[in-house]
């Protein structure tokens, strides 16, 4: 099911509020989100009608942070299709030329036991104030396509092991080769996402395990 709206308060609320009537795997999608938002109760503010915006609903019970990393890598290989080179920047990034492209906000319901899970991405296709598709790309882009496309690479991944997909997670993280200031353990590099969920961090005396949604990098400091 595909649901759109011209405007709505956010795509992630209204599928909330529904949870109990949408069936699974249901696409709301809106031109314009009044109160979009992101981790940690960040604004997504977006124009009208130049960005795609929506929310998958899932009543399949996975880890909310498969979901994610599965939806984040979706994008990335979207993005290669139209010759855009993309990276992952934990916990739920997606950067290009080292600028915020993409944002994912997953939210697993639970009341008297679990609900689903609703994954809400928000993508720059024609923002005209922050990087976006159309820099890069010259041809015009459908945005219900584009969303149907994210939607399909993303259930392919969904069935495969997680283990594998984490592989080449790994290999287009934006993270890899980077100095973070991590209190209270200093400057650390980042070494990899594990299949468990967790990320591993080395400050050169130890590596540390970190669930990945309550990695909070701060800035980039250096180049290893």
């Amino acid at each position: 099911m595909i649901i759109t709206f011209e405007e709505i308060d956010s795509t992630n609320s209204y599928i909330e509020r529904n949870i109990q009537t949408l069936p699974d795997h249901t696409l709301v999608r809106a031109l314009y989100q009044r109160f979009g938002h992101g981790r940690r109760d960040h604004i997504w503010d977006s124009p009208k009608g130049e960005n795609l915006l929506f929310s998958i609903l899932l009543k399949s019970p996975k880890r909310p942070f498969v979901y994610t990393m599965c939806a984040a890598y979706a994008i990335v290989l979207v993005l290669r299709d139209y010759h855009i080179a993309a990276s992952i920047k934990f916990p739920n990034d997606i950067y290009v030329d080292d600028q915020k492209i993409c944002g994912i906000l997953t939210t697993a319901l639970y009341e008297n036991g679990y609900q689903g899970t609703i994954v809400g991405i928000g993508l720059n296709v024609y923002d005209r104030l922050h990087v976006s598709m159309s820099d890069y790309v010259d041809e015009e882009i459908d945005l219900e396509k584009l969303m149907l496309s994210i939607d399909e690479t993303f259930q392919k991944l969904c069935r495969q092991d997680f283990d594998q997909v984490v592989a080449h997670i790994n290999q287009c993280s934006y993270l890899q080769g980077k100095i973070l200031p991590y209190a209270p353990y200093g400057n650390v590099s980042f070494d990899c996402l594990n299949s468990d969920g967790t990320v591993s961090l080395n400050n050169g005396t130890k590596v540390i395990k970190i669930p990945l949604n309550e990695i909070n990098l701060g800035n980039m400091t250096q180049k290893l």
